[in-house]
């Protein structure tokens, strides 16, 4: 949530919005909920976040960072119990 929250408030300078107050005043949202996605805090919700693409004149990648693929798991060992073959999966 963090690089979302770094990602909005440079999108919100670019587009000539000083504060976070003042961007909720133009998108007439509470100040609160949008310091709390600028703090990552919270996330706005799919309509909020096109409300704010549209506003911030950005796109959705522009703010919402790429997902990491995660690794796969590492096979640590193979063991036999009671003759089935269990697999250990490391960290």
């Amino acid at each position: 949530m963090q690089e979302f929250a770094r990602r909005l408030k440079a999108a919100r300078l670019a587009a000539g919005f000083p504060t976070a107050v003042s961007l909720a005043r133009h998108m007439a949202l509470d100040r609160r909920r949008l310091t709390h996605w600028e703090t990552g805090y919270a996330c706005p919700k799919m309509q909020e976040l096109v409300q704010l693409c549209n506003t911030l004149n950005v796109e959705p990648n522009a703010l919402v960072p790429a997902r990491r693929a995660s690794p796969m798991p590492r096979i640590s060992s193979v063991r036999r119990a009671g003759g089935i073959k269990r697999v250990v999966v490391g960290k």
